[in-house]
């Protein structure tokens, strides 16, 4: 029986002798077979440890990207409600600056330094030193459109459109606005 097992190409088992003196067969694996095994056991966990990683890096991205669109969408948002209700807007592009005159007199601005990765910051007579909107803007670009010549000649802007660009981690947002103001844009 085992002679034919051998021939066939399969491998054999020795018998071997238990205490009690009868024979029995003992299977085991060989170093060979287990090599085998622990090489595909280490590949497949490494493959699970790299999708791992891809996926926490994914989520990781859509988070940043999350918070940068919100930031993005808040400050646009606060700024369009300022310029529609102020009475007198004017624009300084040069120093990436907003002021804004308010129906009850106050005054209000948005400031960039124009140097990217600098904050956004907001300041009115509640807080003239300044509250922080955004802290990573890489673009805020302030610029006046549809203008038109007044009876004196002189050039009024009809809409302030507004770029505001942030980064969050890897992540940037860039985002636009047109709004008219309520009354005079300078």
């Amino acid at each position: 029986m085992w002679s034919s097992w051998a021939h066939s190409g399969i491998s054999r088992r020795r018998p071997r002798a238990s205490s009690s003196g009868s024979r029995r067969c003992v299977a085991a694996f060989t170093l060979a077979e287990m090599l085998i095994a622990m090489t595909l056991l280490a590949m497949i966990l490494g493959s699970v440890a790299m999708a791992m990683r891809g996926a926490s890096q994914a989520v990781s991205f859509g988070n940043e990207q999350t918070r940068s669109n919100m930031i993005a969408t808040l400050v646009l948002d606060r700024l369009r409600t300022d310029i529609r209700r102020a009475d007198v807007v004017t624009l300084n592009s040069p120093s990436h600056t907003i002021s804004l005159t308010m129906p009850s007199g106050e005054q209000k601005s948005y400031t960039w330094s124009g140097a990217p990765d600098t904050p956004l910051v907001y300041r009115c007579a509640a807080s003239p030193a300044g509250v922080t909107l955004a802290e990573h803007v890489t673009a805020f670009v302030l610029t006046s459109v549809n203008d038109y010549s007044d009876v004196r000649g002189a050039t009024v802007p009809v809409s302030v459109r507004v770029e505001l660009q942030v980064q969050q981690g890897k992540a940037t947002t860039r985002m636009e606005t047109t709004v008219r103001p309520r009354r005079n844009v300078l």
